[in-house]
């Protein structure tokens, strides 16, 4: 270990080479040394690539037509393209979705035991108790018992068929919209890109109808207005003169 404690040392304190030192300059390295070193340099400048005579590119095409070195291959057998439509369990089947997996778990289960070996599945179980008794018994790593795969039959079917099951047939009037039910107040909503020059038209000639009617009805109230000053000043008028009895209260 002091061996090799005083082969690093000595290694970091001998002197660098000239590409570990930093900037340097030509005369701090050796006559050619850059060539001997692979060094990644940093070009600011735009690297133009140098011409190539036309007559290399035409041998180069003419070579991998000769040769038949395509970049894509040309396929001589028309591939099939899978389908994308989805196809249902059972085919179309009317049994229900819980009988369409119990069917499948029963035959997997059938499977199962043709296959099994009741020896090795003793031996299996044995080995699986040992091994969670095992990691019971180690309180340093604490390794949960393993969990055996099964399946569950639930007996409620009834419940599962009242949930799954939809509607066979709907009256024609829940299949109407609310405005096929109930008839739209005024126009309909459009956006800015669905308006026409009709529906510009109509909406001009709604706000001129509207704007006639508020000059209507300012042309009255003035009209009113113009009529109480009248007569108010026809009653001045009238207790100005010599012998009125009629008295203006301020």
């Amino acid at each position: 270990l002091d061996h090799q404690m005083d082969v690093l040392e000595s290694k970091m304190l001998q002197k660098k080479p000239w590409y570990l030192q930093g900037e340097t300059i030509a005369k701090d390295r050796e006559e050619n040394a850059l060539l001997g070193e692979h060094l990644e340099v940093q070009r600011h400048a735009i690297y133009t690539p140098s011409t190539i005579d036309e007559s290399m590119i035409l041998d180069f095409i003419k070579g991998g037509i000769k040769e038949r070195a395509f970049d894509s291959a040309v396929l001589k057998v028309k591939r099939k393209e899978p389908s994308t439509s989805n196809k249902a369990i059972g085919g179309g089947a009317k049994t229900s979705l819980v009988e369409e997996y119990e069917n499948l778990y029963i035959k997997a289960k059938a499977l199962e035991k043709v296959q099994e070996d009741p020896e090795k599945d003793a031996l299996r179980r044995e080995i699986i108790d040992l091994f969670d008794n095992l990691d019971a018994l180690s309180s340093m790593h604490f390794v949960p018992r393993s969990h055996v795969d099964g399946y569950n039959i639930i007996t409620n079917k009834q419940a599962l068929l009242l949930e799954e099951a939809g509607p066979t047939a709907a009256a024609p009037g829940d299949l109407l919209a609310p405005e096929e039910v109930f008839e739209p107040r005024g126009e309909p909503v459009k956006g800015t890109s669905e308006i026409t020059s009709t529906d510009r038209r109509r909406h001009r000639k709604k706000l001129m109808r509207i704007r006639a009617k508020q000059r209507e009805a300012r042309a009255k109230m003035s009209s009113r207005t113009n009529d109480r000053h009248a007569a108010m000043n026809k009653l001045i008028k009238m207790a100005h003169k010599p012998g009125s009895k009629i008295k203006i209260a301020k």
